[in-house]
């Protein structure tokens, strides 16, 4: 039982970690060596770089877990925990692709075509005989067969009923198949013998519409929902040996039949991570798509966020037709259903003195908006706000009382007593209910401005949200944060749903609680006389550098439903993501790529220099390096970076500000593009930000940086 079970976790192991594409040459896209028949893939390429401060961390952990595990379970078990978690690495930075073609039963049980595809460069070979190890160190390697396939050599290791792991090396790529047939289905796409993914129809459809980049790091995902539903069909057909008939009536009700793939790709736009999802959809929008058949949010909708916003979310969806939906959809696929759920909301009404559906729904609009700012003055999440469009704003208010008064009657018996009271502000009238008896630190509030219903958790909170949502009170809006703007020019024009994420604000929140947590976990391990030192991970100051806030929205044009994000933090703001699916921040660019254009191609490798010095400075006392080739030395810099596509070979493309430290002025130069006679260039500062500055603003800033360092008379002659 043991033994099967770590077989099952180094397999997850070494096929999710694998999911990081190659840094030698060749094919980086898996998306090549998977059958056209996939139903789900997943693929990335080069996530992580081998000096990045993740897997620095990632090898001080697995030095910590492995002498936690000798001192607790002895050399053997120990061996097994460090074989497995030094597969990481490789696999992080690496390529990889993971598909799964099918889910079936024979005689052996049910069986999982699935297999993995992986190039790790140099660390390709050594994959297989990490798991060979491992499964030697904490298993039977007595047990592991040959098995050649199409002609190719593997090992082969049963592992429970119908599920056998194969692995294997094959052109340059450690091979994993839980299954022959799927490992025969790889070899064959490898050897070109049959049709890959990557030239199927609706995979290149998805890619094109996401306008997905894969000549550097990548992650991609995607689903056919079509070949999911069809063999989750036949499943079920084949162990219970019938569907139910409201099946098909079912799927094509609720719009399913028409949904045709769904791809997620995430990669950079200018140096910036994006997120980009796509659904395909053919025919209307009905049934669960039917949240997608909304009106664009206008310019005013967005206008009651105020400028400073933490996060935002504002949508558009008519709860009232959404409801119209659910009844038709029931009606055409489970009409014996519909009085009872009628009569479920008729006794609610009954209750509630007016009915959920035919009251409560139409007085409210379409827009609906959730957000916090720091004037809200809430703790993390507390400071939250619901900001919805009304249509009829007495008729809502009315409601709620009689909603209160309900609740006050249910529980007085529980010695909870509920009472409404009323304040003003201003010109604003805001209604909150306190609680008696029970230790609830809330007092639920709301109030209306606008056309609209403000309702938060104190009634301060709300104050200051009517004053927002009043047009004759309003300050700056969200449509005046520059980080918003920026991000909401990569977007289409009109959108039905649009998010922002202060990425910088929240890493600053809770790199302390990380810190502190990551501190405990070392103490803890000390007493088992493992020792580990994490003053080697990087300063919030270096996570910050080059940080952007995160801005994503959906769409629908006449293909299906779209989800475009662009920014840092696109894993917490995914979590939003109820359009299409799917996040992650990404790290600088694959070395050797070539930019977009002289211009970007300056701000990019300027970047690149500011991450490669704080990465440097870590090892070295906070200091930077002396010459920008002590960063190739060390492979924190390609040599392709520093030299200008614009330039002559051998010319010197960037100018660097030696002598400085990770703890210099943030308004100091670090580095600066050589200008070409253009009217300015780029510039690094120290905060690891990079601005096109004009020549006067430029020598300006190298003025003020060689005065702050005490070396005016290094200023360079020709900007004097």
């Amino acid at each position: 039982m043991r033994r099967e079970w770590l077989l099952r976790v180094v397999f997850c192991a070494g096929l999710m970690v694998a999911v990081q594409p190659a840094v030698a040459g060749g094919v980086t896209d898996m998306a090549a060596y998977m059958p056209a028949e996939t139903a789900l893939y997943v693929g990335w390429t080069q996530w992580l770089e081998r000096e990045a401060p993740e897997l620095r961390e990632a090898r001080l952990w697995t030095e910590a877990v492995t002498g936690l595990a000798r001192q607790e379970a002895g050399e053997l078990d120990a061996a097994g925990v460090k074989c497995l978690l030094e597969l990481l690495p490789p696999l992080l930075s690496g390529s990889v692709g993971i598909g799964l073609f099918d889910v079936r039963v024979d005689e052996s049980g049910v069986v999982i075509d699935l297999a993995g595809v992986v190039d790790a460069g140099a660390d390709t070979a050594g994959l297989a005989e990490n798991v060979r190890q491992f499964i030697a160190t904490v298993g039977d390697a007595d047990e592991i067969r040959a098995r050649t396939i199409r002609g190719v050599e593997l090992s082969a290791l049963p592992l429970q009923e119908g599920l056998v792991l194969h692995w294997g090396l094959h052109q340059g790529c450690c091979l994993f198949a839980l299954s022959e047939l799927a490992a025969g289905q790889v070899i064959d796409c490898m050897n070109g013998a049959a049709p890959a993914l990557a030239a199927e129809a609706e995979f290149k459809f998805g890619r094109a519409k996401v306008k997905a980049g894969l000549d550097e790091k990548f992650l991609c995902v995607y689903v056919d929902p079509q070949r999911v539903m069809s063999r989750a069909k036949a499943l079920a057909v084949e162990m219970s040996g019938e569907l139910p008939p409201t099946v098909e009536p079912l799927l094509e009700e609720l719009g399913l039949n028409a949904y045709r793939s769904k791809y997620v790709h995430i990669d950079e736009l200018d140096g910036v991570p994006r997120l980009a999802a796509f659904a395909h959809v053919t025919g209307p929008l009905r049934g669960l798509l039917a949240l997608w058949q909304q009106k664009p949010l206008s310019e005013e909708d967005l206008k009651i966020v105020p400028k400073d916003a933490y996060w935002l979310q504002v949508s558009n969806c008519d709860l009232h037709a959404v409801w119209q939906e659910v009844l038709r959809v029931m009606g055409a696929t489970a009409p014996e259903n519909v009085p009872m759920v009628e009569g479920a909301v008729g006794m609610a009404g009954a209750m509630l003195g007016f009915s959920p559906t035919d009251e409560l729904l139409p007085a409210f609009g379409d827009t609906w908006a959730f957000f916090d700012a720091p004037d809200h003055g809430g703790l993390l999440m507390t400071g939250t706000v619901l900001v919805a469009e009304v249509q009829d704003g007495e008729a809502l208010h009315g409601m709620l009382t009689r909603t209160v008064e309900m609740l006050a009657g249910l529980l007085v018996q529980s010695g909870v007593t509920l009472r409404q009271r009323e304040t003003a502000h201003g010109a604003h009238r805001i209604h909150y209910v306190t609680i008696g008896g029970a230790p609830v630190p809330v007092l639920p509030a709301w109030g209306f401005a606008g056309g609209r219903w403000v309702f938060g958790l104190y009634p301060q909170t709300v104050a200051t949200t009517l004053q927002q949502v009043d047009p004759q009170t309003r300050g700056p809006s969200i449509l005046d944060n520059a980080d918003f703007q920026a991000g909401r020019k990569l977007l289409p024009r009109e959108v039905l749903s649009i998010g922002y994420f202060d990425a910088r604000y929240f890493a600053r929140l809770f790199y302390p609680l990380n810190t502190a947590i990551k501190a405990a976990l070392v103490s803890l391990m000390a007493e088992y006389n493992v020792h580990m030192d994490l003053a080697t991970l990087p300063p919030l100051s270096a996570q910050l550098a080059g940080m952007k806030n995160y801005v994503g929205a959906s769409s629908v044009d006449g293909d299906g439903i779209a989800y475009t994000g662009v920014g840092h933090g696109g894993q917490l703001a995914a979590v939003a993501l109820g359009a299409v699916g799917g996040a992650a921040a990404l790290l600088p660019r694959q070395a050797g790529h070539e930019e977009y254009g002289t211009e970007e191609e300056g701000a990019a490798s300027l970047r690149h220099i500011g991450q490669g010095c704080y990465i440097y400075a870590n090892d070295n006392g906070d200091r930077f390096p002396e010459t920008l080739e002590e960063l190739v030395g060390l492979g924190l810099l390609p040599p392709r970076l520093l030299q200008a596509s614009a330039d002559p070979p051998g010319a010197e493309s960037y100018i660097y500000i030696a002598g400085q430290t990770a703890y210099a002025d943030m308004r100091n130069v670090l580095a600066y593009e050589r200008v070409r006679g253009r009217a300015g260039t780029h510039v690094l500062f120290m905060d690891n930000h990079v601005a096109f500055l004009s020549v006067d603003e430029l020598r300006a800033a190298l003025r003020a940086t060689y005065e702050r360092l005490d070396r005016a008379d290094e200023m360079p002659a020709e900007l004097r």
